[in-house]
């Protein structure tokens, strides 16, 4: 990989949905949707096709508890658990 983007743009190809936003919402920081939609949209929109998939994928988990609404978007919920990607080490995120 060259540089973060191209990591982050693998991981969103070949990891499913509901990992890629328990990733995006790792660091405590909020993802609003067009962040998120300028992100799948720029990887062709693997496994889910559109965002209204999308956010169908991020209501469930809301629902879940996995992640909750935040004024700038979404963040960890209280059932939030880190994705086996990120537990496997399997991308290379710094340099």
């Amino acid at each position: 990989m060259n540089n973060i983007f191209d990591t982050l743009s693998a991981v969103i190809r070949n990891e499913d949905p509901q990992d890629v936003m328990l990733f995006l919402t790792a660091t405590n920081r909020s993802i609003s949707y067009p962040r998120i939609d300028r992100l799948y949209a720029s990887t062709d929109w693997p496994y889910i096709g559109d965002i209204q998939g999308l956010m169908r994928v991020i209501d469930g988990m809301c629902d879940r508890g996995l992640l909750s609404r935040s004024k700038q978007g979404f963040v960890k919920g209280p059932h939030w658990r880190e994705p086996q990607f990120l537990t496997e080490k399997k991308y290379k995120f710094a340099p």
